[in-house]
């Protein structure tokens, strides 16, 4: 393919990453409202058999759908379906890729035993992680490559680990999401366009930033307007934020409207941390 002019990203990749009972699955939930103030986004959640939903609200929750996958198989079929109907969803959430680690790996160690009886003695080695890492990585960019298509937003949510020690002992550890194996926390932080870590203020206010600190990683692509409304405006966070609060946000720091609500047509089937 030969050179071309640049061209503005088609849909946005989020990552948020913050404790457990921060409100990551409420806020995936979330939709912009019609001037009736009822949702108009659809909401696909992709999530493990040991995650929840019910923290979303239930004027949201007729506008969302989940997939609960079980294993690597399961992940597989929700990869076919957003490569051939994944224009469907306005927003499409891996909530959480923390849990569904943990859910991978145990569908790996199943295969593992059923083939090699034996190796149930001793337990998985650093050759087992590795695969299910790989497994993971390989998912993640393939959901990324469909959203930057424009077939729909994508979302991540995380659990919150520290970054590991570095070789330079004068910088310090940080707050990063909580994707197991060695790199994979940066690498997927750089699949996404904006990465939010989430935390709660001193008066217990939910706040999301946007900017990194010496204490946590965060970041934002979408830097080039600083006027109302921007995240510069905002100084890089966002007090009990929402999806809509976000969108909004994010279409003023580029200037740009963001992939548009999903409209009806008529289609032929084939057949807590320390708080701060």
């Amino acid at each position: 393919m030969p050179p071309r002019p640049l061209t503005a990203s088609k849909a946005t990749q989020l990552l948020i990453f913050a404790d457990s009972g921060w409100g990551k699955t409420r806020l995936a939930g979330t939709s912009t409202r019609d001037e009736n103030n009822k949702p108009k986004h659809k909401v696909l959640l992709i999530r493990p058999p040991v995650d929840h939903t019910d923290s979303i609200l239930s004027i949201d929750k007729p506008f969302c759908q989940e997939w609960i996958t079980h294993d690597w198989s399961e992940m597989d079929e929700v990869h076919e379906h957003l490569r051939h109907e994944g224009n469907q969803w306005d927003w499409v959430w891996f909530d959480s890729a923390s849990a569904y680690q943990e859910v991978g790996l145990d569908d790996l160690w199943d295969t593992i035993i059923t083939e090699k009886p034996h190796r149930k003695r001793h337990g998985m080695d650093k050759g087992d992680y590795w695969i299910n890492m790989q497994r993971m990585g390989r998912k993640l960019r393939e959901f990324v490559t469909i959203s930057n298509s424009g077939a729909f937003n994508f979302g991540i949510t995380a659990w919150i680990a520290d970054m590991a020690p570095s070789e330079d002992e004068e910088k310090p550890r940080k707050l990063m999401p909580y994707i197991q194996g060695k790199n994979m926390a940066s690498k997927t932080c750089g699949y996404m366009n904006v990465v939010g870590f989430g935390e709660f203020t001193d008066k217990g206010t939910r706040v999301l930033r946007f900017m990194e600190t010496d204490r946590y990683y965060a970041k934002t692509d979408f830097d080039d307007a600083s006027g109302p409304g921007s995240f510069a405006a905002n100084k890089y966070k966002l007090l009990n934020p929402t999806m809509p609060k976000i969108e909004d946000m994010i279409k003023k720091s580029v200037g740009r409207p963001q992939r548009a609500a999903r409209t009806k047509t008529t289609t032929t089937r084939r057949t807590r941390r320390t708080r701060r």
